[in-house]
């Protein structure tokens, strides 16, 4: 079974990732394993910890469906790691990244942005975060997610075309109608009977 590897940091925003992985485990099959750069417990910024399942340097990305990157205000900081191999490599194989929020930026750093359709949380944000950026001309303002050339990129704000992104890139039966339901039930009434929970 092919497994989401989801790239965690200290204080991770949970809330980006979570209706993608839920749909991705639920109706896509995949395996979901969190990755961290140390085996070290993480806790999210909602305040839940986990023990990852693998560590970064353990990481083998021929196991890998998809490599999804939750933003944090870690990936921010000046002393946060080099990914810009990982990066590079995952897209070299033909793995689908998705990076939301702050996590961009690792994508900006990479220079992966400078010739592909992107978005994030904001442009001045990329500037500021990733000096080498070059990717201003496809940057998107008015998208808050897009699925382009085995890239995903979302604004922090916007989980749930994060989410509708990532079911696209993956060929994701259903996941949209998954999500609406999650969305749009009846105040105060019954689910409909083909709602997720």
């Amino acid at each position: 079974m092919k497994t989401v590897h989801v790239l965690l940091a200290p204080d991770y925003a949970d809330w980006e990732a979570a209706l993608a992985l839920c749909e991705l485990r639920r109706l896509g099959g995949y395996r979901i394993a969190a990755v961290s750069l140390d085996a070290s417990p993480l806790c999210s910024l909602g305040g839940l910890t986990l023990k990852p399942d693998i560590e970064l340097p353990r990481l083998n990305l021929l196991h890998s469906a998809l490599l999804l990157i939750p933003g944090s205000e870690y990936w921010l900081r000046q002393e946060r790691p080099d990914l810009t191999r990982l990066l590079r490599q995952a897209l070299s194989m033909g793995l689908p990244l998705a990076a939301c929020g702050s996590a961009v930026t690792l994508l900006a750093r990479a220079a992966i942005l400078d010739d592909r359709k992107h978005t994030g949380n904001s442009l001045e944000e990329l500037r500021r975060y990733a000096p080498e950026y070059k990717g201003e001309a496809f940057f998107c303002k008015a998208e808050r997610a897009i699925s382009a050339l085995g890239l995903v990129t979302a604004s922090g704000f916007a989980p749930v075309d994060f989410a509708l992104a990532i079911f696209e890139q993956m060929g994701i039966e259903g996941g949209r109608e998954a999500l609406r339901v999650s969305f749009q039930l009846p105040s105060g009434g019954e689910p409909p009977p083909h709602s997720p929970s």
